[in-house]
């Protein structure tokens, strides 16, 4: 177990877990969430294995149609994308696993 402290919060994780395989949807959103407000660049292959993570939920909106959105995906691209990597690079492949 490693125990980790980011910005005053407390964090327990399994030594080698990955973004990934959290096998809670809202702890994978909140990993995803937490790398994109460190932006550390060492999370980055993390970052790109999240582009593929299969995680949706129906967009709450009152106002035209439902749609879903992929969060954990939403927060990878928005990272690497602050990290430097290219936005169209980056884009495409977030785009593979949504099938848009």
């Amino acid at each position: 177990m490693i125990n980790l402290s980011i910005n005053g919060l407390k964090v327990s994780v399994e030594e080698g877990t990955t973004l990934l395989e959290a096998a809670n949807p809202n702890r994978r959103v909140c990993a995803a969430l937490v790398l994109y407000r460190t932006k550390d660049a060492r999370a980055m292959p993390a970052l790109w294995k999240a582009l593929d993570n299969p995680f949706h939920r129906e967009r709450q909106s009152c106002v035209g149609p439902q749609e879903q959105e992929y969060p954990v995906r939403e927060l990878a691209e928005r990272t690497l994308i602050a990290l430097g990597e290219k936005a169209d690079a980056v884009r495409a492949k977030a785009r593979e696993g949504t099938g848009k």
